[in-house]
């Protein structure tokens, strides 16, 4: 019997929100074909073992690249698993017959904290970079067979050898290659050993079964749900945040990343993920119902990208990037949480990128930008009326590049604060979504029509230097001023010279000087009545 997550996301697919149609490969390849860089590639590796009496050793392209090869797809991800040494020997013996005199062998060191389980060397053939290590076994340093190194693979589909000597696929698993043709996600043995030698593979198999439109199998879903507490505690305190970010960051980049982050929220992993509540002292906010939140937030930010045609200029463009997209829906709803991090005053969604991610600051720079914008812009939007200097002002802080991300995370904040969602969306209601939709188009052709759309481009028509030499007066806090001043009448004016700039400047730097004497002259009689005071 199909398990019910399942049939979420087959609910999810039917109405569009997700393109999943459920993928098989009957038609793969029963041989794999080797092009002639890969042949060439082969037969130097086979040549230097000859020449070296290794005759012995048996490599194996291992994973990623036998799998591709059977379904037919291209790839020059090869990694070469040795059946009776360590990749560094193989690899400086051909270092020596290509490269001699010269050291182009490169080592990765073990370190399972990051996820290498073992010590790899990588070297440059046939202009490829190939990798290099030993067969896996249960036992630290200590070289595996070809069962033991499938078995302890994340996914049956990447537990596929391609034994170079003998020239032939090896299935030791014996599901590997029917996985494969029947586009089921399973794991080579038992989804709780799999899982706990590396719960960061929960992670990975949703990429692969995203990437491919595979089924995920019933056993590795019961398998989450009856581990559920151990897998959070793994993603709370055990997977370094960079894993966690390097892989949530690949299914982000993905078309339909929304079946990982549905899945991700049906798991119970969500908020693991994101990890909020490290943040959160003294339970000071309340997060129910937040990642429900998020999740549709997600769900329906990708369908709105895929399916509503609007502003498809700017989304098709260089400047929208998906991972600030999708790390805006993500952290959008802890955007005005306010807390104290050691001595810092911050927020929780800069946090969630900062700490939980130890993301770059380019994605945190723009994830703030954007979610201290966000309710102003929002509010902007759902205006009676538009005011070009407000809305110009304000897109000015958000940057052009910036735009678009918040207009659409808009739309999907309206629709389900209006349709007042209460489970996972399964189904667009158009009479709801539609009138939203209109309402950011509108204002989208409002920035357009008034030239608004690069103006953080815009210059103040003189510089601070400009200023001070053309009013003749000293360096001062009034020349940061008058700049700002400038800038707010040139979004007013779009028409406005230098000339005219000139004059503007001139009255606004009586106004302030006048400001200033009133300001002084008050401050005196204050002074004064407090010495009266006194004196009495």
């Amino acid at each position: 019997m199909e398990n019910e997550k399942n049939k979420i996301y087959e609910k999810l697919e039917s109405n569009n929100l997700i393109k999943y149609s459920k993928n098989s490969s009957n038609n793969l390849s029963e041989e794999i074909k080797l092009n002639e860089t890969e042949k060439e590639c082969f037969s130097i590796i086979l040549n230097i073992l000859n020449k070296n009496n290794l005759t012995s050793t048996i490599c194996r392209v291992a994973g990623g690249w036998v799998r591709d090869k059977l379904l037919g797809k291209e790839s020059d991800d090869i990694d070469i698993a040795l059946s009776d040494m360590k990749g560094s020997k193989l690899a400086s013996l051909i270092n020596e017959e290509l490269y001699p005199g010269k050291d182009k062998v490169g080592i990765i060191q073990q370190n399972a904290e990051k996820g290498k389980h073992l010590e790899t060397a990588t070297i440059k053939i046939c202009n490829n970079w190939i990798d290099f290590v030993n067969l896996r076994s249960e036992e630290e340093n200590v070289i595996g067979t070809p069962l033991t190194d499938a078995e302890r693979r994340d996914l049956s589909i990447n537990s596929l050898f391609y034994n170079i000597n003998e020239k032939k696929v090896e299935d030791w698993t014996k599901k590997g290659v029917d996985d494969l043709k029947n586009g089921i996600i399973e794991t080579p043995i038992d989804a709780q050993i799999t899982f706990k030698d590396d719960p960061l593979r929960i992670l990975r198999m949703l990429r692969f079964a995203l990437k491919y439109k595979f089924s995920i199998s019933d056993n590795i879903n019961n398998c989450i749900e009856k581990n559920i507490e151990e897998y959070r505690n793994n993603y709370n305190n055990s997977i370094s945040a960079e894993r966690i970010e390097k892989e949530l960051f690949k299914i982000i980049k993905m078309d339909n990343s929304s079946f990982a982050i549905a899945y991700l929220y049906e798991y119970n992993l969500l908020d693991a993920i994101l990890q909020p509540n490290k943040y959160n002292s003294n339970n000071k906010y309340n997060f129910d119902n937040l990642f429900l939140l998020t999740t549709n937030l997600y769900i329906l930010g990708e369908y709105i990208l895929q399916k509503v045609k609007i502003f498809d200029k700017e989304i098709n463009s260089d400047n929208f990037n998906k991972i600030d997209f999708g790390l805006l829906l993500l952290t959008l709803c802890f955007r005005n949480m306010q807390v104290k991090f050691g001595k810092e005053n911050t927020t929780i969604n800069k946090l969630i990128l900062r700490e939980t991610f130890k993301t770059a600051n380019e994605y945190i720079k723009e994830n703030q930008i954007m979610n201290e914008n966000f309710d102003e812009l929002i509010s902007l939007v759902n205006g009676d009326n538009y005011e070009r200097l407000s809305i110009g002002k304000l897109l000015r802080k958000i940057h052009y590049k910036n735009i678009i991300k918040i207009l659409l995370a808009g739309i999907c904040y309206d629709y389900i604060n209006t349709a007042n969602l209460k489970e996972l969306i399964c189904e667009i209601n158009n009479n709801t979504l539609n009138p939203i939709i209109k309402k950011y188009q509108t204002f989208f052709n409002y920035i357009v029509k008034e030239n608004l759309l690069h103006i953080d481009e815009l210059k103040p028509l003189f510089s601070g230097k400009d200023i001070i030499e053309l009013l003749n007066i000293k360096p001062g806090k009034e020349i940061g001023k008058l700049l700002e001043l400038l800038i707010e009448e040139q979004i007013k004016d779009q028409n406005m010279n230098k000339e005219i700039a000139k004059d503007f400047l001139g009255k606004k730097r009586e106004e302030i000087l006048l400001n200033q004497n009133n300001s002084n002259s008050n401050k005196d009689k204050n002074s004064n009545k407090k010495k009266n005071k006194k004196g009495k």
